[in-house]
């Protein structure tokens, strides 16, 4: 199960991240591959248990820019309204 994939290819490596379940949907997991077929899992990547995200978060996307890393996402407030957030 790997709810919203988003991958990311960076010199011929293929990041996936994806939101997880293991900490209330509030962690992104990454793995990466080189040919989809054997996969290094990193866990808990980040965890935004202690910012404005109390619902959970969905949607995670990577992006790279100046060669800084960008994490965008989605998720649900202390009062349950929908927001994205960089």
């Amino acid at each position: 199960n790997m709810p919203d994939p988003f991958v990311l290819e960076e010199d011929g490596v293929f990041y996936i991240y994806r939101t997880t379940d293991r900490v209330g949907s509030n962690g992104v997991d990454c793995y990466s591959t080189v040919d989809f077929n054997t996969f290094t899992s990193y866990k808990n990547i980040y965890d935004f248990g202690s910012g404005w995200v109390k619902g959970g978060i969905f949607a995670v996307e990577v992006y790279k820019f100046d060669d800084l890393y960008y994490m965008y996402y989605s998720g649900n407030d202390i009062e349950g309204h929908r927001a994205s957030s960089l």
